[in-house]
């Protein structure tokens, strides 16, 4: 589950990273174009100057917009926490079901077994059909408890399992947490250093 989300969340931030490369790339001949338009009527000197600032823009690598990013990965992350925590909520929800099951099975046993103490007072003077019956009474309750303490045990596995991997894509969420910011802080440290070039 933990390698699904880390393939997800490369998935997400390829995508994002090629749609600003895109955007960045496709916006530009159209600035080129615009200013030739409007220069039309400049001086020659300063239709150069303007031609030198495009041609130095062309040559920068595409700035990406990391606050973007940074909302694709972590609407992403959110959605599979959001979707875990809705199956254990589930999963808890069940649990709860089966334990209100085996509290009632477990009183039924009480009261079964409250019968055949009762009946087994008189044990020795009960025909074989009255004794064949209390075994079969005893045989089903004890049935039926095992039966429904198997669906809790099943069920907390279930659920152990679910927090585990709630657990495991918070911790992934918080390292892409950790990246995104290094990636901010690099971005604008990589911004400024341009600025004062």
């Amino acid at each position: 589950m933990t390698a699904y989300f880390g393939r997800a969340t490369m998935a997400a931030l390829t995508a994002g990273l090629a749609y600003m490369i895109y955007s960045n790339a496709t916006s530009t001949p159209t600035d080129v174009t615009d200013d030739a338009q409007t220069t039309t009527t400049t001086p020659s000197s300063t239709v150069e100057q303007q031609h030198d600032h495009l041609d130095t823009d062309l040559d920068e690598p595409p700035q990406l917009d990391a606050a973007t990013i940074m909302e694709l990965l972590e609407d992403t992350q959110q959605r599979h926490v959001d979707a875990m925590q809705a199956s254990l909520d589930a999963s808890t929800a069940t649990a709860a079901t089966l334990q209100r099951q085996l509290d009632a099975s477990s009183a039924a046993t009480a009261a079964a077994e409250t019968t055949i103490r009762a009946l087994q007072h008189e044990r020795d003077t009960m025909a074989a059909d009255h004794l064949r019956a209390i075994d079969a009474l005893r045989a089903e309750h004890t049935r039926q408890l095992a039966a429904t303490q198997a669906s809790l045990a099943e069920s907390n596995q279930q659920v152990a399992t679910l927090r585990d991997q709630l657990d495991a894509s918070i911790a992934l969420q918080a390292t892409t947490q950790a990246s995104l910011d290094r990636m901010k802080s690099s971005e604008i440290c990589s911004w400024s250093s341009t600025q004062r070039t």
